[in-house]
């Protein structure tokens, strides 16, 4: 597992450094097709992402300083779903019970 880790992080690293070259280079400037797909991952895929770290969180033994971390990135929806009521609170529930029912569900 923690050679998988480093070498998505080794590529992700690889990915910034090409795109910051590549924007250098062009003189690149945020279009409209840019903050669409900014404002589509701000508003659907953050919240969405949220119910698959709870699996993993669940699933896996997951080391306690990448859980504050994730803590920290997640905590409006920590704080939406410990607070309020809606969609969203539907969608953790929906999950929680679809993944503890899954087959490829891993216990710990």
């Amino acid at each position: 597992m923690s050679i998988v880790l480093f070498a998505l992080a080794v590529s992700f690293g690889a990915f910034c450094v090409w795109l910051t070259v590549r924007v250098v280079n062009r003189g690149w400037r945020p279009t409209r097709r840019s903050w669409i797909g900014a404002l589509f991952i701000l508003i659907v895929a953050y919240p969405l992402s949220f119910g698959p770290w709870l699996w993993i969180d669940w699933s896996f033994d997951v080391p306690h300083e990448i859980e504050t971390v994730a803590y920290y990135v997640y905590w409006p929806c920590y704080d939406q779903h410990s607070h309020a009521a809606g969609w969203f609170v539907a969608y953790i529930e929906w999950f929680q019970t679809h993944a503890l029912n899954c087959p490829w569900y891993l216990k710990r």
